[in-house]
């Protein structure tokens, strides 16, 4: 098997294009919804050639075309750029301009990544993620005003967060109107929140004073990862949403574990085909606030555990 081919899973009804060798006996397969899972070599065959032309993503039979967005909003957009990168869209289709900022949430706090006026019925371009880092795809914060020239009824300033799931990603795709072409779309100002300024006043005030205290959750010594451990009803699951799951788990442990002080902690992870341990460590790599990390208690977890010390 060679990248490109057209295979179909053994184990399931999956079918999709192989577009990575992980190591010898695993391969990243990218299916029909776009979404590249990792998946054991023996469990994939190849499929003939006039099966996989329904795999070219250019070729869709009209019945299968992404339906029309709706007008008149706000949108939030991930334009794919190629079967990897997509770029991160701000869409205005209102006949109203905006001023807008959108922040993406790091651990600790925000970064801003964009601002500016947004004239009515256009777009501009903000970012690019790569589909392969999609379960480390940041929550975005976006703001905005809205501006008319003229008489015009007046519109509270607005804010909405969004953090994306494989679960509800890949069902938003839609023909948007104004970019001429599908891409995956978020409407933020149909379930955005007013912002009102005296409850922003009081929460800078909250968090400036020397008595507020912001409590936080110690994590066990050692964090076992298992989907099983995590979450009820995980049959149903796909791998890339078990993987967002356990990922967000040891995020948040890794997050609590610096916060409360801790000297080190365990993250048991198994081994399987090591796609989880293999993330875990290149998120822990890049943190500075770690001082290193190895293979736990080989006796006690085999290679199936990492210990991180913290400080």
């Amino acid at each position: 098997m060679n990248i490109g081919d057209k295979v179909r899973f053994t184990h399931g009804k999956e079918q999709g294009i192989i577009r990575r060798k992980i190591d010898e006996r695993t391969f990243e397969v990218e299916i029909e919804d776009g979404f590249l899972i990792p998946i054991l070599k023996n469990e994939i065959v190849l499929v003939s050639s006039e099966e996989g032309n329904k795999f070219n993503p250019t070729t869709k039979p009209a019945s299968e075309e992404a339906p029309i967005s709706p007008t008149d909003g706000v949108f939030i957009a991930f334009d794919p750029f190629n079967d990897r990168i997509y770029s991160l869209v701000i869409l205005n289709d209102t006949n109203h301009n905006i001023l807008f900022t959108i922040n993406e949430k790091s651990l600790v706090d925000y970064k801003g990544i964009l601002s500016g006026t947004l004239k009515a019925r256009s777009f501009v371009k903000i970012s690019e993620y790569k589909l392969n880092d999609f379960e480390t795809w940041p929550e975005l914060y976006v703001q905005w005003l809205t501006f008319s020239q003229g008489k015009a009824q007046y519109q509270a300033p607005l804010e909405k967060k969004l953090k994306f799931s494989p679960a509800s990603f890949h069902k938003s795709k839609r023909h948007s109107k104004l970019l001429n072409r599908s891409a995956f779309l978020f409407q933020i100002d149909k379930d955005a929140i007013k912002i009102e300024p005296s409850k922003i006043m009081e929460q800078i005030e909250e968090h400036q004073s020397p008595a507020a205290i912001i409590e936080i959750s110690k994590p066990t010594s050692e964090v076992d990862l298992h989907i099983d451990k995590l979450i009820k009803d995980h049959q149903a699951l796909q791998p890339q949403e078990m993987l967002y799951i356990q990922i967000n788990h040891f995020e948040k442990s890794l997050e609590n574990a610096l916060a409360s002080g801790m000297e080190n902690i365990v993250f048991i992870h198994g081994t399987g085909n090591g796609t989880l341990k293999n993330e875990i460590h290149k998120k822990l790599a890049k943190n500075k606030m770690i001082k290193f990390f190895k293979d736990a208690q080989k006796e006690k977890f085999g290679y199936g555990a990492t210990l991180v010390q913290l400080s």
